[in-house]
């Protein structure tokens, strides 16, 4: 499967929203006292919950993204053109990554392939590390939703 690949990322993204949705609803109804069971909500109710309760945070994901390869983008050019600019300045920024402990020189296939196979592998335990800490996030917004209306409730004010 491609990384860009549209049933994926559709799959992934039903997947997220069911979740989200499932996890603020429990948090809620748990706050609330509720059976979830006996409160029925088809599937297409569910993944329609959890897209409009995760917009906020799209928002705010695609704008952090946007902003961060905007900002990569102009350090990578400032970088290029540093060097570009005379050998010297090339060698400086050697002599700088030495001094750091950087590499210098290019990695063998076989080194590639393993930091290849380290890098993916930190990439998958950061999504899902990512992912359970929205779920807590969502939980908790339902949380504070329910008491809020514990609290509203003997007031008499139910106005949303």
């Amino acid at each position: 499967m491609k990384f860009i690949d549209s049933a994926g990322i559709v799959a992934f993204l039903t997947a997220y929203f069911y979740c989200v949705s499932t996890a603020f609803t429990y948090g809620y109804f748990y706050t609330l006292g509720l059976d979830s069971d006996l409160l029925d909500r088809n599937f297409h109710q569910v993944i329609y919950h959890g897209m409009i309760t995760s917009l906020e945070n799209a928002i705010y994901l695609s704008a952090f993204i946007l902003l961060f390869g905007f900002f990569y983008s102009n350090w990578c050019f400032f970088i290029f053109y540093y060097i570009k600019k005379s050998f010297s300045h090339g060698r400086r920024l050697v002599r700088l990554k030495k001094k750091i402990n950087l590499p210098t020189k290019k990695l063998s296939k076989r080194e590639l392939s393993i930091k290849a196979v380290f890098s993916k592998s930190v990439g998958v335990f950061l999504v899902v590390i990512g992912f359970l800490s929205v779920l807590i996030v969502y939980e908790k917004s339902g949380m504070e939703q329910a008491n809020e209306l514990r609290v509203r409730i003997p007031k008499g004010n139910l106005q949303l």
